[in-house]
């Protein structure tokens, strides 16, 4: 909370640099977040689907190491 305070007073002073910055680091977690989760179900399920709308779908799976020729 103390850390707050002088952040909070920072991007009242810049509000177009403090609007930026918010967004990049909103977008860093949000990204982040969804890479783990698909790094964790790939390494999980052997495979993910990619929906495009629900008119196609992409899949990647994963190819066991005994079936690679």
């Amino acid at each position: 909370m103390v850390a707050a305070i002088p952040l909070l007073l920072w991007v009242v002073s810049q509000p177009l640099v403090g609007s930026v910055t918010l967004a990049a680091v909103v977008g860093l977690l949000v990204g982040g977040r969804r890479a783990y989760r698909l790094t964790r179900c790939f390494y999980d399920c052997q495979g993910f689907t990619f929906d495009l709308g629900g008119k196609a779908q992409i899949t990647v799976t994963q190819i066991p190491i005994d079936e690679a020729n």
